[in-house]
Parts: structure tokens; C-alpha cells; sequence
């Protein structure tokens, strides 16, 4: 039986109730485990006589908390929020909290949330409504948790793809750095989750507790992406969260290509470059606004990277950006390695992290999609300081229940 590996392409109902809005704002979910990860993989039962767990599958690789879902959207959700409720609470109280302290801002956000949920596609709602079951939390706190980057907008980030023919390994490498708002707490809660869908394919996320959409994430076909806001081009709240729109990318898409096609027609909110990179080395860059999708690519032994500003000919303006210009310095010049390992790739990462209040590196990593690595740092600010750690993303995208 083939599997079903576009679990969005139709449409299901949506919850007939909806309880009342909470003034409590958002949470965001998912949280540590420490299960050990050194227990031999077990042959899975029959299907039939497989029992899904209740909470998430959790296990911890160096520093970094990993942790396993299953099954549909609802059961998945179901086990998140089971297993993350102490972690909600404490992002609820001090982070999310600090971006609605008025009644104006909550409403604000509320008025956000409620016009993307009409483009969120009935899976996803399925999932959130799961989460809140699990947590014991409203549906709408779960909603505002992954919509208000939408609305609040605090992500900036850099990114880069360095080809094989330019790796001393011979495999692309794509580096990636996550700043963000930390608000003293957020550096404590960065988790990996993997998905394992009944339908769908599997993928793994670099993310918090309360997002189920993707900042940064890579699926078992070895295609990864990471994204970056980008700020003045008009934003808009009639379209699809954008961290669920790139949820979907890696769950439809097993290609760069496919990817593309998937970013240009999905309805988006807000700036944002999206660096792809499949199993194949191939990389693209999708600058988007809420009107327009366009495509800047890496040909040949080209390197291309991305930080926040468009630079595609059609929405470029002439914005200057310190850590664009040192990405460029350490790769592109003269002087850059002719082949860059993972030491260099680290030093170029640690060059562009943010210090500052307002956006620190809180995750650093390095994908290599070919085989499935992640080399992951967090935990220290910024992110660059700590150890990478590596992870084994075909061994955990396989993990059976």
C-alpha cells in the first residue's frame, strides 16, 4: 500500500465548538525529556496491535531534548501537550505574556489570529485542538501560540549552503543561526521534535514548546529549511501562518523544487526568506511577502546565503547588513577556505550571532541533508558559545513506536 504523503491536500471538517476566547494569552508547547537514547531499535509490532503512547516519546542527546510523536494530527497533539504542560505554563507566564501586557495588544493579537485560522488547513487545527486537550489549555491560547509571530514579528537569522564541491566532506552543508527575543527565558526552552505521521512523511523540528509549525527543520528525504524574517514590505493577516506554511513544505515536499512550488502558492502574511536545501545539494532562497514569491538560487559550486534583507532584483533595496557582508568575507573572498569543514562552518556562524538584548543567537546548527546530520548547539548565549551536538536525523525520523 503506497503511503499518503500529502496529508493536506484535502479538507476535513473543523471542530464544531470552539470554546470561549481565554483572556490568557498564548502558550508555546513542547518540552525536555531525558529518556536514554542508547536502547537497540525494536522490530514494530503489527499495526493493528500498535499502541500509541500518551504522551511524547522522550529521550536526550547531549544537551538537546528530543522528543517523539505519532499517529494523526490529534493524537500527536494529544501527546505534546500531555507531556509539556509545566513547560506551557512557564512560557505562558514569562514569555508569551510579555508581548500582550495590555488589553489593547491581546486584542490586537487576538483580531490576528482569528483571520489567519481561516487559512489554516483542518490538520493543523486538528493538532492544536489535540495540544490543548493534552495540556488542559484553551484552543485559542494554542491558535494565538502560533500565529503571533505573524503579528509580533521577531525573528532575524543567517543562513548559508555551501555545495559538496566546496565541503571537505564532499556533502552540502547548511549553516544556520536563530535569533531571537529571549526575554531571559526563551534560550532555556529549545527542543527538537520529530513527527512520525500517520500519514505524511516524517520530519524533525528545531523549535519551543507551543509552535507546531517550523522555524528551522529538515524531513526524511533529507530536505531542510530555516527562515528569516524581513522587515517593511507590508505584512498582512489574511494568509496562512508562515511557520505552518513551512510545517507543510516539509511534510509535502521532498524537493527544492517542490518546495518552490509549494512557498509561490501558498497565501503568505509577512516578509520572510526561506533558505531550502534538498538531499541533493540544491538550494534556493524564497523571498517572499504577502503579495510575491520570488526565487534566488545556487548554481554550480556557488555559495548563497541570506539574512534579512531581500536581494532578489525585483524586491532588493539597498539596506545594509553587517552579517551578510561577514558570510560573504568568510566564504565568497579570496581568503576563504577552498574547502570549508565543520570548523569553518562554526567560526562563520559564531562571527554573525547577535548579542544584543533584542535578538540573541538562542540556536545555532549546521544541516547536512544528504545524510540526514544535524550538528545542533544551545542552551548558552549566544547559541554559537555551547558545543554542537550531533544528531542522527535518518536514525530518529525512523525511530518505531
Amino acid at each position: 500500500m503506497t503511503r499518503d504523503r500529502s496529508p493536506l491536500s484535502g479538507k476535513s471538517a473543523r471542530p464544531a465548538r470552539r470554546p470561549r476566547w481565554a483572556p490568557v494569552v498564548a502558550v508555546l508547547v513542547l518540552a525536555a525529556g531525558c529518556a536514554g537514547s542508547s536502547s537497540p531499535r525494536v522490530k514494530a509490532p503489527p499495526a493493528a496491535a500498535t499502541a500509541l503512547p500518551e504522551r511524547a516519546v522522550l529521550e536526550q542527546i547531549g544537551n538537546v531534548p528530543v522528543y517523539h510523536v505519532y499517529g494523526t494530527p490529534r493524537e500527536m497533539g494529544r501527546q505534546a501537550g500531555a507531556a509539556m504542560r509545566d513547560d506551557i505554563i512557564t512560557l505562558r507566564d514569562q514569555y508569551l505574556l510579555s508581548f500582550a501586557s495590555t488589553g489593547e495588544r491581546r486584542e490586537y493579537l487576538r483580531r490576528g489570529a482569528l483571520s489567519m485560522e481561516k487559512h489554516i488547513p483542518s490538520p493543523y487545527l486538528e493538532e492544536m485542538h489535540g495540544l490543548a486537550e493534552g495540556a488542559g489549555l484553551p484552543y485559542e491560547d494554542i491558535l494565538l501560540a502560533n500565529t503571533f509571530l505573524d503579528v509580533a514579528r521577531l525573528t532575524e537569522c543567517s543562513t548559508f549552503v555551501v555545495p559538496a564541491e566546496r565541503s571537505a566532506d564532499g556533502e552540502a552543508l547548511f549553516g544556520r543561526n536563530l535569533d531571537f527575543a529571549d526575554r531571559d527565558c526563551a534560550h532555556r526552552f529549545s527542543r527538537v521534535v520529530v513527527y512520525h505521521p500517520a500519514a505524511g512523511r516524517p520530519f524533525l523540528a528545531v523549535t519551543w514548546p507551543g509552535m507546531i509549525g517550523v522555524l528551522s527543520g529538515m524531513n526524511e528525504d533529507g530536505l531542510a529549511c530555516a527562515v528569516m524574517n524581513v522587515y517593511g514590505y507590508g505584512d498582512s493577516a489574511d494568509g496562512m501562518p508562515y511557520t505552518l506554511q513551512f510545517r507543510r513544505i516539509l511534510e509535502e515536499a521532498g524537493t527544492t523544487a517542490e518546495a518552490i512550488r509549494i512557498g509561490q502558492s501558498t497565501p503568505r502574511t509577512c516578509g520572510n526568506n526561506l533558505m531550502v536545501c534538498d538531499a541533493t545539494g540544491a538550494a534556493a532562497v524564497l523571498e517572499e511577502t504577502a503579495k510575491q514569491c520570488e526565487v534566488r538560487r545556487r548554481e554550480g559550486e556557488m555559495v548563497i546565503w541570506s539574512t534579512n534583507h531581500f536581494r532578489s532584483k525585483s524586491l532588493f533595496r539597498p539596506w545594509p547588513c553587517a552579517r551578510y557582508a561577514k558570510i560573504e568575507k568568510m566564504l565568497a573572498a579570496k581568503e576563504a577556505p577552498k574547502k570549508v569543514d565543520d570548523a569553518h562552518a562554526h567560526a562563520i556562524l559564531k562571527a554573525v550571532a547577535q548579542k544584543v538584548k533584542l535578538s540573541t543567537t538562542l540556536q545555532s546548527m549546521v544541516f547536512r541533508p544528504a545524510s540526514r546530520r544535524l550538528d545542533l548547539a544551545i542552551g548558552e548565549l549566544p547559541a554559537t558559545n555551547g558545543t554542537y551536538v550531533r544528531l542522527d536525523g535518518r536514525a530518529l525520523m525512523a525511530r518505531v513506536r
